[in-house]
């Protein structure tokens, strides 16, 4: 019989009891993709804008590339289009979408210009990249990449955003 083979077994054992909690994780990332839903979004800046001051939220702009972009179709996956999110957003943020096509500038027809100077004005350099704004004194967050894995985390960085004086 093998000597090495119940050092073998303890040592997989030992990997597998590590590995749990990842595994765990990954269930759970399963589950939340099984409770996605659409957030509710606007591409016009300046009214949501306007309604963020009224109703004393932050605006949430958020430069995409939702058909070419994987960090953003990642984003959307795991965050942005969870159920816990678009709770936090309905209760606390107005959020304009500013979706661009690869290599040709933003998709909306109607707000093409609108949103090709907000990505000059907040200095748009990758995809994805979100900018909250908050309307009473014209503070900036931005994030840009894919820097947050949950929605946990990103309602996390908004609530200290919003905190911060």
């Amino acid at each position: 019989m093998n000597t090495k083979l119940p050092r073998i077994l303890a040592t997989f054992a030992a990997l597998t009891a590590l590995m749990l909690p990842a595994y765990s994780q990954v269930a759970s990332e399963v589950k939340q993709e099984a409770k996605r839903v659409e957030l509710k979004v606007t591409e016009d800046f300046d009214k949501a804008l306007a309604e963020a001051k009224k109703e004393k939220k932050l605006l949430m702009l958020y430069f995409l590339g939702s058909d070419w972009c994987p960090p953003c179709k990642m984003l959307h996956r795991y965050v942005i289009d969870t159920e816990d999110f678009a709770k936090y957003a309905e209760k606390n943020l107005k959020v304009v979408f500013s979706d661009w096509a690869r290599g040709s500038g933003p998709k909306s027809k109607d707000f093409k210009a609108k949103h090709e100077s907000l990505a000059e004005e907040y200095q748009l350099e990758a995809f994805p990249t979100i900018i909250f704004i908050n309307p009473e004194n014209g503070k900036r967050f931005k994030l840009m990449g894919y820097v947050v894995r949950s929605p946990k985390e990103l309602i996390e960085r908004v609530e200290a955003f919003r905190t911060q004086k």
